[in-house]
């Protein structure tokens, strides 16, 4: 535990803030593993991105707000690119399959298993589609941070 003497070192804050994450809370693990992922990724969407998906673009003038504001970044840099053109599809596999576990967590393995398989099914097949029936550019790297999304929510939220 904590000193009050002492200063917390960044291991203890991160130990402690695992622990309460840990808890039993429904609340707290969909606030932290569904809510705040699609809050970062919406940011990095709103602010972030110069060329915005066609549907936000129309969902900003609706509301008046200029679609071709953003915050100005090197984006010739590949660790600033990564973040502004895949975190947000990694974040959004990571809340979508934190949902589902979380809200199956009293149901059968078999129906886990089932709910599990549609939502990959359905994060992948959404990037397959783009270009075809859908409005995007499908990519290698996306699929590769979705399916790191997808483990990453399992990884944080399979537990008991």
């Amino acid at each position: 535990m904590l000193s009050v003497t002492s200063p917390p070192h960044l291991y203890n804050i991160l130990y402690y803030l695992i622990e309460y994450m840990n808890s039993n809370s429904k609340k707290v693990n969909i606030l932290y593993f569904v809510i705040l992922p699609l809050l970062i990724s919406s940011v990095i969407y709103l602010f972030l991105r110069p060329i915005k998906p066609i549907l936000l673009n129309k969902i900003l003038l609706f509301f008046n707000i200029p679609p071709d504001y953003y915050f100005p970044l090197d984006h010739n840099n590949l660790f600033i690119s990564l973040i502004l053109y895949n975190l947000s599809d990694a974040l959004w596999a990571f809340s979508m399959t934190s949902f589902v576990i979380l809200n199956t967590q009293k149901d059968n393995n078999l129906i886990k298993k089932l709910y599990l398989f549609s939502t990959l099914f359905l994060i992948f097949a959404q990037e397959f589609l783009q270009g075809k029936l859908l409005l995007g550019t499908f990519d290698w790297i996306d699929i590769f941070v979705l399916a790191v999304g997808f483990c990453m929510a399992h990884v944080f939220n399979s537990r008991k």
